[in-house]
């Protein structure tokens, strides 16, 4: 057989769980996941989203948004979960204090969602560096890593997170990490601190948690290109609570990225910073913030 013959084959079997109730399952027998706190959940994780988002980002069934639910239990893994670009599920837990995630192995975030850069736009006023691919809802889920960050967003356009929960992030990365995004709308989202976890899970599948440099790293490095011309970011009644060891929330955009109008709001933040950090730091970028509160870990 020569290589000009060989052909992929797309598995288009819809999983029971699709024909039971309208939702992609990853603990389905067609995927396979546990949700045991042991072994790697990845690959069955993995397969579910890219059937939710189907290929070249068109849902396969469901019509034009289909969804994922993971099931309540935790789900160890040892690879990044990447949603691809172009993508409209949406993704959820079953329960934010119930479903979650966990990458012990591998790099990059426990989960990212991607977007891409527009290379044909000619820099065409109002949208320059914007396909507008993509619009994932996550929300009602707790994510964490040990080796990256616990969110990862990467050029992604039009994406609503709500009560996302991250509970874990490596030392030299962020809870949660914005790069290149445009037009973020991040709902009630809280950090590792003071939380409660299942007792049956908190000393074992749960263990070893990891404090991070940052809250929420909000940023266009220069291997993401200029991005954010295309819509704000906001972030309302967002929790960071003390576990990071630098700054609550940080906006600093590349030297080399281009300077936006687009402002980021932030309502009503709660924020526990260490006594030498700042509950927001801003660099190179037009900020708006309503109500809040923020202490220092001493109590003031």
């Amino acid at each position: 057989i020569t290589a000009s013959a060989l052909v992929t084959v797309v598995d288009k079997r819809v999983p029971a769980s699709y024909i039971k109730a309208g939702v992609y399952d990853p603990t389905d027998a067609l995927y396979g996941a546990t949700g045991l706190g042991t072994g790697n959940d990845a690959p069955a994780i993995q397969a579910a989203i890219d059937a939710v988002c189907g290929p070249g980002g068109l849902t396969q069934h469901g019509g034009a948004r289909a969804k994922m639910v993971v099931p309540n239990g935790v789900y160890r893994t040892e690879a990044m979960l990447s949603v691809p670009a172009a993508c409209f599920a949406e993704i959820s837990g079953e329960n934010v204090k119930g479903t979650y995630i966990y990458q012990q192995v591998g790099t990059g975030a426990a989960l990212r969602i991607n977007g891409s850069i527009c290379t044909n736009c000619g820099n065409v006023a109002p949208r320059t560096s914007s396909n507008n691919d993509g619009a994932v809802y996550l929300h009602d889920i707790s994510l964490g890593s040990t080796v990256g960050h616990g969110l990862s967003l990467l050029n992604a356009y039009e994406t609503l997170v709500e009560r996302v929960h991250i509970f874990s992030a490596d030392v030299a990365s962020n809870f949660i990490d914005l790069d290149g995004v445009s037009t973020f709308l991040g709902n009630d989202l809280r950090t590792n601190g003071n939380a409660d976890y299942p007792a049956e899970w908190i000393s074992t599948a749960l263990a070893n948690r990891e404090q991070p440099l940052r809250g929420i790293y909000i940023t266009s490095r220069a291997v993401a290109g200029s991005y954010n011309v295309s819509g704000q970011i906001t972030l309302n009644r967002p929790r960071i609570e003390g576990q990071q060891t630098s700054h609550a929330i940080e906006i600093a955009l590349d030297a080399a990225a281009d300077f936006t109008i687009y402002p980021v709001i932030i309502n009503d933040p709660d924020l526990i910073i260490l006594n030498t950090t700042a509950g927001i730091l801003v660099d190179k970028a037009i900020v708006i913030v309503n109500g809040g509160y923020c202490e220092r870990q001493s109590g003031t």
